[in-house]
């Protein structure tokens, strides 16, 4: 049989002049489907692959935020209800890993603090707008400590350990 609404090679519906085909979405690299009523049996019957990255898309923007902890090669995944708070995300690596930490976002190029609640606002957006990431990557690093190396490429960064522990050298 074959599906209702599907798309022939013009890009017209064979079944119904209610729906459109595809057109770009404001948001970056995705696309929404508009549709207007639809009958009852053409329900659910969106060409395969449109209505897949369609529902992607809705469910990363309207569900909770995965986030993908990190502490000396352990892991651990939470769900964060959006909108994400850097307090939250704070108290749950604390409560995860027995004590406070620092949180630095990654995406397996980049490595930068999140100290503010806007640092975290844009590393989720940068999650939103990805095809790739399905999770918001954290690095934590214990408050205080000196001795990790977060950007090897980058021998100036804050991170660098305390000229006290380069004497001698």
């Amino acid at each position: 049989r074959e599906r209702a609404g599907a798309w022939d090679s013009s890009g017209s519906s064979k079944r119904t002049s209610e729906l459109t085909p595809p057109a770009k979405s404001p948001v970056s690299g995705a696309e929404a489907l508009v549709a207007g009523p639809v009958d009852e049996e053409e329900e659910g019957s969106w060409p395969m692959g449109e209505s897949s990255l369609l529902d992607s898309w809705v469910n990363r923007r309207s569900n909770d935020v995965r986030v993908k902890f990190e502490y000396r090669g352990e892991k651990r995944i939470l769900q964060f209800p959006r909108p994400v708070k850097l307090d939250d995300l704070g108290s749950k690596a604390k409560v995860a890993f027995g004590q406070a930490m620092d949180l630095h976002y990654t995406n397996n190029e980049l490595v930068i603090p999140l100290t503010t609640q806007d640092d975290l606002d844009k590393a989720v957006e940068l999650l939103d707008r990805s095809v790739h990431m399905k999770s918001l990557k954290i690095l934590l690093v214990l408050q205080g400590s000196t001795q990790v190396r977060l950007c090897p490429l980058h021998p100036a960064t804050p991170t660098e350990p305390h000229p006290s522990h380069l004497k001698g050298h």
